[in-house]
């Protein structure tokens, strides 16, 4: 059975008479008495102030601290004294007259030094357990009197055998050449270990070191699961397709230490994002073909490396046009685009107007040097080659907006080409929001702002 010992944190206690603020005159009574100044329970150190009232000429102070039998002389007016041990001790001071060398007043006090803790150390329950086929993650809670501030220091090892004579390195696992050896670590509530190999047993050891340096261990056995293959999500999004991957190798954060995600397309597509971990990525498609994407998540930095596939298609649609656009915007849903040359520029047109040749039908306008047109060619738009023209302006221009609410640039990606026919999609970037695909048009003298989202388009060039 356990023995626990319990120590009360506590504060000295001062009993005290109160006394006249006059001068003290040569009858009063010597008084010895002391104040608290601070315990520090970690260190085990008592500070107090020497308050004693009306002492003789010639006066020595004298204390016992109650972890011995001995007096010792300090006529400070701060004493100190540190204990070996936590616990409850009585501390006495006497006032002695040298004179006449005899005791002439003394008072004693109650401490309790030292916090809260279990004699046999900290004292840890593990209450989560989680297994992935290529690390682990443990989580335990402080019991029996024990708390997270009690802990000293913390240092955990790693090993192949119940022995701990196959010592890894908890930190590197696996890792080839990753030296084997017990690692000091900050102390915590949890500890993920990463890069181990799938269907197999390891042994994790916690060895604790307490404020009074009292130590304790645990050990646990850790079982990996077998490799399963990633889950692919896909977001079909008019020009682009998204890509989510989760990992069910992994209960931790994907470690690029030891882990990586590769996406492959079955078409060339063209990155539009990628988010850091790898487990997100946007890209630019042609929209009138399906796209396979194959993913393998790898464990590496080791002697044998693990992998799982997945695969996952998605089907496109057949639209020419995507948007969205304000309340006044100039397209419909029968919208359409198509290119014309207008004296020696070409334009391409995008509305309703059939057969359109000219720059005054309501819809909106890209006047496009022709050598520009080609696949991953982001030209730029601005002012001078992108206007709109809407039934409120009656054939009058409104041009692009050059830098509204922190959109730093406007420009025409070119997605795919293939025979004269073009797959586009409209690129603006601003620092706040990233990359989206909006044109703002504002000239208040002829009519509101206009606000159009185009997403993606198709058109053809015949050079």
């Amino acid at each position: 059975m356990k023995h626990i010992l319990y120590f009360i944190v506590g504060v000295l206690s001062i009993f005290a008479f109160s006394c006249s603020k006059d001068e003290p005159q040569a009858n009063l009574p010597a008084k010895a008495q002391a104040t608290l100044s601070g315990i520090d329970h970690n260190a085990l150190e008592l500070v107090l102030e020497n308050r004693s009232e009306n002492p003789p000429a010639e006066v020595d102070y004298k204390w016992n601290w109650g972890d011995s039998e001995e007096f010792t002389s300090d006529n400070n007016i701060n004493v100190s004294h540190t204990y070996e041990t936590p616990g409850e001790y009585i501390v006495t001071l006497k006032m002695i007259d040298i004179a006449i060398d005899q005791e002439v007043s003394s008072v004693t006090y109650d401490v309790t030094i030292g916090e809260e803790v279990n004699e046999n150390g900290i004292q840890i329950q593990f209450n989560q357990l989680e297994a992935g086929a290529w690390d682990y993650s443990l989580n335990w809670e402080y019991v029996q009197g024990s708390e997270p501030n009690h802990v000293k220091e913390m240092y955990v090892s790693l090993a192949t055998d119940e022995a701990f004579t196959q010592l890894l390195n908890p930190l590197r696992g696996i890792e080839i050449g990753a030296i084997g050896e017990e690692v000091k670590v900050e102390p915590s509530q949890g500890f993920d270990v990463n890069n181990l190999a799938s269907e197999s047993t390891y042994y994790f050891k916690i060895r604790f070191v307490d404020i009074y340096d009292q130590p304790s261990e645990y050990t646990v056995e850790l079982n990996t699961r077998k490799v399963e293959k990633p889950t692919i999500r896909l977001e079909n999004t008019t020009n682009m397709v998204r890509v989510f991957v989760q990992s069910n190798n992994l209960v931790n954060k994907l470690n690029k230490d030891f882990n990586e995600i590769i996406v492959t397309p079955s078409i060339d597509l063209e990155l539009f994002e990628k988010s850091e971990d790898g487990l997100s990525l946007t890209y630019y498609k042609n929209i009138q073909e399906t796209i396979i994407f194959d993913v393998e998540e790898q464990a590496y930095n080791r002697a044998t490396v693990e992998k799982a596939t997945s695969s996952d298609g998605i089907p496109t649609g057949s639209k020419s046009l995507y948007f969205s656009q304000s309340e006044n915007g100039p397209l419909t849903e029968t919208s359409k685009v198509s290119s014309f040359v207008e004296g020696d520029k070409r334009f391409i047109y995008i509305g309703d107007e059939e057969n359109n040749s000219a720059t005054s039908a309501v819809g909106i306008y890209f006047e496009l040097n022709e050598s520009s047109i080609k696949k991953g060619e982001v030209i730029a738009l601005n002012s001078s080659n992108t206007f709109v023209v809407t039934d409120e302006t009656n054939g009058a221009q409104i041009s692009l907006e050059a830098n509204p609410d922190g959109i730093e640039s406007f420009g025409l990606r070119i997605i795919e080409e293939e025979e004269n026919t073009f797959d586009a999609a409209v690129e603006s970037t601003s620092n706040e929001n990233g990359k989206n695909h909006l044109l703002y048009f504002s000239q208040q003298d002829i009519a509101p702002n206009v606000e159009v989202m185009i997403n993606q388009l198709i058109f053809q060039v015949n050079k």
